[in-house]
């Protein structure tokens, strides 16, 4: 597999999988690992990624369900040139589709109710709020400049079948933003689960799953620790990442 001058092959540690990524530009972060590990894929699920960087939430669904297929959509050329080939390098393009185009337009990519599963990994700050990167691929996926929650949430109800789940990773603090579009786009917030850097500060994203068009009840699963008091990953983030050898 050729990579470029500016890209590095870094591993994504299970089953020797591997994605190509920018040295100086967007790399993915625990975010997506935590994403991937929480959203519910059933076999034969056909799985929507909306915003899909490099492609490794896909390449680690498909590892983790062996039976899923996915459809990825991603806007910046240059994360959707390095995701096409990350699933080539993972001998995965059988079961995993990369398209170049806009979440807001998604209609002229993919068929309404067509998914069973939609994952987003959504840029986390609005625009004027956070730190803007001077790189602009790192500025729009991290700030709302090109798509916002809104429009995520949007597509995803547009894009899921009755009864199909979306599944996000956002900051803590939109969680009552998120709730409430969610509710708006007839997808209610069905389990949720917090994220604390430590034990003893408070969480600082959440993980969500909403079902399209279900009743309202929701479950509030136990606290996601990353970190012990020393540095050290928990033994869940190991086990997430090296699986039974952790």
């Amino acid at each position: 597999m050729d990579t470029k001058d500016n890209e590095t092959v870094d591993d994504l540690i299970k089953e020797g999988l591997r994605v190509i990524q920018a040295r100086r530009g967007y790399r993915f972060s625990l975010d997506a690992v935590l994403l991937a590990g929480f959203v519910t894929v059933l076999p034969g699920d056909l799985v929507c990624d909306l915003g899909a960087g490099s492609g490794v939430i896909s390449i680690l669904l498909a590892q983790r369900e062996k039976t899923c297929r996915v459809k990825a959509l991603e806007l910046q050329e240059s994360l959707w040139d390095r995701a096409v080939r990350s699933v080539q390098l993972n001998r995965l393009q059988d079961r995993i589709e990369v398209t170049r185009g806009d979440i807001r337009r998604i209609e002229e990519k993919f068929s309404p109710q067509e998914f069973d599963v939609v994952v987003a990994n959504p840029p986390f700050w609005e625009v004027g709020k956070g730190r803007l990167s001077a790189n602009p691929e790192v500025a729009l996926a991290r700030h709302e400049l090109a798509v916002t929650l809104r429009d995520i949430i949007v597509a995803a109800s547009w894009a899921l079948k009755r009864g199909g789940r979306l599944a996000l990773i956002h900051r803590a603090s939109r969680l009552d933003e998120i709730v409430q579009l969610a509710e708006q786009c007839r997808i209610p917030v069905k389990r949720m689960r917090a994220v604390y850097p430590y034990r003893q500060r408070p969480a600082n994203l959440v993980l969500i799953e909403g079902i399209k068009e279900a009743k309202r009840g929701l479950e509030i699963l136990p606290p996601l620790v990353v970190y012990e008091e020393d540095g050290r990953y928990t033994g869940e983030i190991m086990h997430l990442y090296y699986g039974e050898e952790a």
